[in-house]
């Protein structure tokens, strides 16, 4: 019973920090770089209290 706590526990981690976002960059006219952070499905769950 506690190996299979121990795994379920291991395994949520796993899964909530694979969730995560990722950064995107792009160059702007003239010089420099736009960055916009595009959250993942679980970030905009999490947000309206859905996950």
């Amino acid at each position: 019973m506690k190996r299979l706590l121990m795994t379920i526990g291991v395994l949520s981690m796993l899964a909530t920090s694979a969730n995560a976002g990722y950064w995107s960059h792009t160059p702007k006219f003239g010089g420099g770089w736009e960055s916009h952070y595009i959250p993942s499905t679980t970030d905009i769950l999490r947000q309206y209290g859905i996950w």
